[in-house]
Order: C-alpha cells, then structure tokens, then sequence
C-alpha cells in the first residue's frame, strides 16, 4: 500500500525526471540501409534460431514466414542494442520496438525486418553481436514476462499525442490502457531508467502481447483494455518509489483492415433487373 508521504516527497523528482527524458524517446523508430545476412525464416518450434554471429548495431536482418498471431522475441547480446521491428519492407510500418530482447506479436504475417541500433535515438556502432530470433508461440522458452495484481493509475488509449497512466507508478504495480484500437501502434514510457513492462491483453493475467525494456513499442491485435505490468527489471523487480508511466500513440498498424467500424445503414446496393431465375452481381458501396 503506499505511503501518501513517500509519494508527496518523489513526485518533484518524477515530474523533472520525465521532462528529461521522454525527449531521447520520440526517435525510437530506426531505419538502417546494411542487409545482413541474408534472408532468413522464423522459427517454427522451440528453438532460438542465430541470425547472424557478427551482427553490428548498424545493420537490419530479414526474418521470412512470421506467423500472424505468433510471439516471437528478438535479441542481439551487444550492450544497449536496440531493435526496431519494421513489416513488409525495409522501411516499412514499424510494428516493435525496443531494448533487446524485445518480446511482441506478429499482427501479420510475411516478412519483418529487424533494424540493430545502439540505444533509443538510432545511434549506430560497428560494434558486433549475436542476433537471435525464437517463437514463444512455438514452445521457446526464453521469454520474460511479469504479472502483478497492484492496480494504480489508469490511461484511455490516445488518437495523437501522449497520456500518463501516473505520475507515481511503482515497480511492482500494474495499470490498464482502456480504449486501444485494434491492429494500433502505441509506446509505452517511464521516467525511471532501465523499467521493464510486461502488455497483456484482456485481463491482468491474460496473454501476454508485448514485453522488453522501455520505452517499448508494440501493436495491438484485437480492441480492448491492455493491462501494463511495470518492474524494474526483466526479473520482476520491484521498487515503491514514483516513476511517470506513459502512452503514446504511434500509427494505424500494416494490417489495420478498416479505419473504424462499419456504419450500419450507410451501404448502397445496385444491381439490375433480371428475369425469375436469372443472375446478376450485386455492387455494394460504404
């Protein structure tokens, strides 16, 4: 239960700590132009598959067969990679990103590129690691995630711009995102370095949609409330000191089907006159 005195005395600290750093998170979508190595497919069981041993933090990889539905986690052993998760093309919609290893979903499937980047503002190093790709969906096994059942602080999805679930978030608490579109791109932000947050979809102990360090980037597969499970670490840590948890919304995702829900009553039909028996098409337009 917290302390309304511990939380008078950091919410200053909080405050000053988000200011600063919320700006280095604005250009956490990559594009690198180096392909290496070549193509290559996701796994499809338990395994953690190797993209490349020599992989630098300025280069991208392409993962082919990626199965709509399917969580995968990326990961590149270099200090403070950093991967941004891009579908169709190499410049294409950003679907994750995120500090390695980045868990997230595949809303599509087909091809996705993986953008290596040393921190947050796209930096890039010859310095060079081992990349890996697994299929937590498939039965790997080296995913992290967290659940907590402290509930504080609550944000409505935004349609532009960024919202606080709280200015006095704990390590150890969750928080629900209401109103999320479906197929839709948000980030989720701290003001405490090294956060770690933990997306599920539905219920606080439903799937798990999204997991890596923040600031994260993730698509939601389906409308709905995503309960955002905050540590300190990818262990689960805890803290009870104040952090300024956030939502940002990002973009539509690559595989949003329609920009909002059909109006019932809007649609006309044309068609022609034909004898009893005959055929004819039928032209419907929204």
């Amino acid at each position: 239960m917290k302390i309304p005195i511990i939380k008078i005395t950091s919410i200053f600290f909080c405050l000053m700590s988000f200011v600063i750093t919320t700006n280095n998170f604005s250009l956490a979508q990559c594009t690198n132009a180096v392909l290496f190595p070549a193509a290559l497919s996701a796994p499809v069981n338990n395994a953690v598959t190797t993209i490349s041993n020599t992989s630098s933090l300025a280069q991208y990889s392409q993962v082919n067969n990626l199965v709509a539905g399917n969580r995968y986690v990326v990961n590149h052993t270099a200090a403070n990679a950093f991967v941004t998760v891009r579908f169709n093309a190499p410049s294409g919609t950003v679907m994750a990103a995120g500090l390695a290893p980045l868990q997230f979903t595949a809303t599509c499937s087909g091809t996705y590129y993986l953008h290596w980047n040393s921190g947050t503002a796209c930096a890039t190093s010859s310095t060079t690691g081992i990349s890996t790709i697994s299929c937590i969906s498939c039965g790997a096994t080296n995913s992290a995630q967290c659940q907590f059942t402290a509930l504080y602080g609550a944000a409505t999805a935004p349609t532009t711009g960024t919202v606080n679930f709280s200015t006095c978030s704990w390590g150890g608490e969750y928080a629900p995102l209401n109103g999320a579109q479906a197929m839709t791109v948000y980030r989720l932000s701290s003001s405490a370095v090294n956060d770690f947050v933990t997306v599920r979809q539905g219920a606080i102990t439903g799937p798990v949609i999204a997991s890596g360090a923040l600031p994260l980037t993730f698509t939601t597969t389906v409308a709905g409330a995503y309960f955002c499970h905050w540590s300190t670490n990818a262990a689960c840590g805890t803290q009870n000191v104040c952090r300024t948890t956030s939502v940002t919304y990002v973009s539509a995702g690559a595989c949003a089907a329609c920009p909002s829900a059909p109006n019932p009553g809007q649609t006309n039909a044309t068609f022609t006159q034909v004898p009893v028996g005959g055929t004819t098409l039928l032209s419907l337009q929204n």
